[in-house]
């Protein structure tokens, strides 16, 4: 699991990306589905990536995917940066 972070103009980005199996065209367009999980049987399942990306836009930014099945899958999550001038 890799994590970064940097600032990209007046957005900070954090990337989270796994070298794991990546995502299937047919799921990636329900990934930030309500209850959308490919785990069967897991008790609260498909909550998490719907609640972040939430909170994300609520914050004024955005969360989204990036993937090759197969090869890695990357979650890149953006928050508006706000400068306060030397007056403040």
């Amino acid at each position: 699991l890799l994590v970064s972070t940097r600032l990209a103009g007046d957005e900070v980005e954090i990337r989270f990306k796994d070298n794991g199996p990546g995502i299937s065209e047919d799921m990636i367009e329900r990934v930030f589905d309500l209850f959308f999980s490919t785990r069967e049987g897991a008790l609260g399942a498909g909550l998490g990536l719907p609640l972040v990306s939430d909170v994300a836009r609520r914050a004024g930014g955005d969360l989204t995917v990036d993937t090759v099945y197969g090869e890695y899958a990357e979650f890149k999550m953006t928050f508006p940066v706000e400068r306060a001038s030397i007056d403040e």
